[in-house]
């Protein structure tokens, strides 16, 4: 061998020995850079999926307080149909509308109506025995009176728990709302929510992957372990208070086989390359890996996406499902429902008065109800955006129907408020009004002409009873004057 074949050997080992560290030391970077990135992306996977959480208990927890907001419509539909002890008209009608809202959520326990905090309507049957004749007001547990009387006094969505029911321990979550008729306490409408079902509904099983707990209190559900292992919080915003959800921060990263399988490849690979360093070139070993790389991201990427859709796209199905369950409850309705928010802009409009009023897309409110191209001048969106219940008459003119309609604030998943009309068609009523009192001035006229006749047959009755009796003194006279001269008078026939 010569001397520059040695020279050229030793140069080309050098050389290779220094490319071979420098590989080797790129693998080591690279095998702990992706480490990390791992542990990253894992991080932010986890707090993807607590957000998801989140929002989906967010929306399924707002989607039931928006049933005790349905509730306390029908109830102020229904408020001539009450008498002043509470009792309806038509029990069966609010047994089948309180049947209809327990139905369309399967983690709804019981829900009752309860005028002056008396529960008189309770449904499912199966709860009646416990809690039918039950008095909030009078409760023989000082915290529960107090926490029914502060929700009297705040007018909003009143919550009591999460907590163990007394009645068979299981954990229940208790929204009620008060009812309130020309400004003074009129009832309850209540709501008891099975919390474990309603977790399922969102996905939060098994409870060892999730914690739950009230905003700097005590832990409801799921392992106490995890708040205190974990920085993972979401907030669950409620009409009172807050809660928190927490998720375990597991950020393992590659494990050590894997690590330690990856430096033994890297250094075989780095033996190999050093070996094969002449039979191929510097430039395209490096386009090689560019590739790889890039590869491995977009794959990486393509996975992220994939992911992010598919979550989109359950989030988005499970809001139309619900969505859907409140639209046939309306559309199940006999009365007429609208929904118009703030910039006049109608939202939604149910069969009954589609039928009546036409087609709505794309048109504001007084536009549709009124022909009118500017805002009316007695809207009352003012006053419901604000917060009240308005209750009002109103006769259209296209269709020459009397409503009595009643206004009431929607709160939206967005934290925006529309305004929801109940449209209840009283033109009959109104119909029937007028002809009853067309019959009642008739039959008053009748009466006064019959009252007159009566009076003139009176007078004669009166006339002939006088004639008569002066005739039978006349004849008295007569039959004097007949004995006197010695005859016998013909006894008269008595009448």
């Amino acid at each position: 061998m010569s001397t520059t074949d040695k020279h050229i050997r030793m140069k080309a080992l050098l050389i290779s020995l220094l490319i071979s560290i420098l590989i080797f030391t790129c693998f080591w970077y690279t095998i702990n850079h992706y480490e990390i990135t791992l542990k990253q992306q894992q991080q932010f996977s986890q707090e993807k999926e607590l957000t998801s959480k989140a929002s989906t208990l967010t929306q399924i927890i707002n989607y039931r307080f928006a049933l005790l907001a349905g509730a306390r419509a029908f109830v102020f539909s229904n408020f001539d149909q009450f008498n002043n002890q509470g009792h309806h008209s038509d029990p069966a009608a609010v047994n089948l509308f309180l049947k209809k809202l327990y139905s369309s959520i399967p983690d709804i326990r019981n829900i009752t109506i309860s005028p002056g905090g008396i529960h008189q309507y309770v449904y499912p049957d199966t709860e009646k025995t416990k809690m039918l004749g039950h008095n909030l007001l009078t409760d023989k547990r000082p915290h529960i009176r107090k926490k029914v009387q502060q929700t009297i006094e705040s007018k909003q969505i009143g919550l009591s728990g999460p907590y163990p029911l007394r009645q068979d321990g299981s954990l229940g979550l208790i929204a009620r709302l008060p009812i309130y008729h020309n400004e003074e306490f009129w009832g309850f409408i209540t709501m008891v929510l099975n919390v474990t079902k309603m977790l399922e509904v969102g996905g939060l099983i098994p409870s060892d992957r999730f914690a739950l707990r009230i905003a700097g209190g005590d832990i409801f559900y799921g392992n106490a372990a995890v708040f205190n292992e974990s920085k993972l919080f979401k907030p669950i915003f409620l009409p009172e208070g807050q809660w928190e959800i927490a998720l375990p921060l597991d950020t393992p990263g590659l494990s050590t086989s894997i690590k330690a399988t990856l430096f033994i490849f890297s250094g075989i690979f780095t033996l190999l390359f050093s070996l094969l360093f002449f039979l191929f070139s510097t430039r395209r070993w490096h386009l090689q890996l560019k590739v790889d790389e890039a590869t491995g991201q977009l794959n990486k990427r393509n996975e992220q996406l994939r992911y992010e859709i598919t979550e989109r796209k359950r989030a988005d199905k499970e809001l139309h499902i619900e969505r859907d369950k409140l639209e046939n409850i309306f559309e199940a309705m006999a009365d007429g429902i609208y929904i118009v928010n703030q910039q006049y802009d109608i939202q939604y409009v149910n069969s009954v008065l589609i039928k009546e009023f036409g087609i709505y897309e794309g048109r504001k409110c007084y536009e549709y109800f009124h022909d009118l191209i500017e805002v009316c001048p007695w809207c009352k969106n003012r006053d419901v955006l604000a917060g009240k219940t308005v209750r009002w008459e109103w006769y259209s003119s296209k269709n020459h129907k009397t409503y009595d309609l009643i206004d009431t604030p929607l709160k939206n998943a967005d934290g925006s408020i529309s305004k929801l009309e109940i449209f209840r068609d009283i033109t009959e009523r109104k119909q029937t009004e007028k002809e009853l009192k067309q019959h009642r001035d008739h039959l008053e006229e009748m009466v006064d002409e019959r009252t007159t006749e009566l009076r003139k047959m009176v007078n004669a009755m009166a006339s002939r009873e006088v004639w008569m009796a002066e005739l039978k003194k006349e004849i008295k006279s007569l039959q004097e004057q007949l004995k006197d001269a010695g005859l016998q008078p013909i006894p008269l026939e008595k009448e």
